[in-house]
């Protein structure tokens, strides 16, 4: 929570103390460590924390694989690691039972080097639910050129060879007079070139998932795809 990772939201109080070293505090959960002298610790806010990478890798232990991979994107988005950096502190923490290592070695194995960051925590959850249901993975922040080599849009989420681009709408982002104004454009000139847009809503993805992967795989198929159809 100080390192300020999204999706980490938590009410209760957590400390890494060294191994043998811990004392019961009522409301306080203890965590302890026979490797505190590779925690590279910082200061936030006064409070001493292990450093960004190595958080990640104890996130790793206790928090769902969807969760880690959430915090993970936030803080690359950030900037404060990078693919290397978590690779780094993988490889020095990898012990026989060290709990952490096996879910950030799965990630790694899938993602390391991936420059497709999502800008939103609802980007990669999408990309989840469509995989989850049998298609295929979507392209995050796709960016899309113009005949002539210029940048005509940025969507949330993409299949390029059917040009098929699913976009995300937030009230935050996107109810707005710039962003009413803006975005009809932009789906114009994407449509010109050929592409299909779908805005997705945030209760139409919560609502009715189901209906929302269909539709993928009803554009996905007609553009010629193997992708799965779906049963209700």
């Amino acid at each position: 929570m100080l390192w300020g990772f999204d999706a980490v939201r938590s009410n209760v109080v957590e400390i890494t103390v060294a191994k043998s070293s811990a004392r019961a505090r009522s409301g306080v959960v203890i965590h302890e460590s026979t490797q505190m002298h590779l925690a590279r610790p910082r200061k936030l806010a006064g409070i001493p924390v292990t450093g960004p990478a190595r958080t990640l890798l104890d996130l790793g232990a206790v928090v769902p694989a969807a969760l880690l991979e959430n915090a993970v994107d936030d803080a690359l988005r950030q900037r404060k690691v990078t693919w290397s950096s978590l690779y780094e502190v993988l490889v020095q923490h990898a012990t026989r039972g060290r709990r952490g290592c096996r879910p950030m070695r799965l990630l790694l194995d899938e993602r390391y080097g991936d420059r497709d960051i999502p800008l939103s925590t609802w980007s990669r959850q999408v990309a989840r639910l469509l995989m989850g249901r049998g298609l295929p993975r979507p392209e995050l922040e796709f960016r899309i050129s113009g005949r002539k080599g210029e940048l005509l849009a940025q969507v949330d989420l993409a299949y390029p060879a059917e040009l098929v681009a699913i976009e995300l709408q937030s009230k935050r982002w996107h109810l707005n007079q710039t962003s009413f104004e803006q975005d009809p454009l932009r789906w114009n000139r994407l449509t010109n070139l050929g592409w299909r847009v779908y805005p997705i809503t945030w209760s139409y993805y919560v609502d009715q998932p189901t209906d929302l992967c269909r539709t993928v795989a009803t554009a996905l198929a007609g553009a010629g795809t193997t992708a799965a159809v779906l049963s209700a």
